[in-house]
């Protein structure tokens, strides 16, 4: 049974042929680079002790929940300078943070069995 769309509905159909484009290239590619952020106090200076030990801690946790959800580090992590930091729930500006991205490039642990979706066909451009 497609899925029929209701009058004054937005158009939301899946485009899987742009998809399958858009993913096609890096198929066969077990790597993936993956970002995280953290919270520091403002004043503290990009290369002091104090910043480098926060760091630390804070890519060891981030190395360790990609471990955990079956991603090995293949690369050196890299720690950006810091930006203003906002609250992730009211979007406020935080004075008294600056917030560090960091960034590693990951492979999976084990080669992940390929999933199959099944999408109803009037949720597809292609579909009718």
């Amino acid at each position: 049974m497609a899925y029929k769309i209701a009058d004054g509905e937005p158009e939301f159909r899946l485009d899987i042929e742009a998809i399958n484009k858009k993913y096609a290239k890096r198929k066969d590619d077990p790597r993936r680079c993956f970002t995280a952020s953290f919270h520091v106090p403002y004043d503290c200076e990009f290369d002091s002790g104090h910043f480098k030990s926060i760091a630390k801690e804070r890519c060891e946790r981030f190395i360790e929940a990609m471990k955990k959800k079956g991603w090995d580090l293949i690369s050196k992590i890299r720690v950006f300078e810091g930006e203003d930091a906002y609250n992730i729930d009211s979007n406020v500006k935080l004075i008294e943070k600056k917030n560090h991205r960091v960034a590693g490039i990951f492979q999976m642990a084990s080669t992940p069995t390929p999933l199959v979706l099944e999408i109803p066909e009037g949720l597809t451009k292609t579909g009718n």
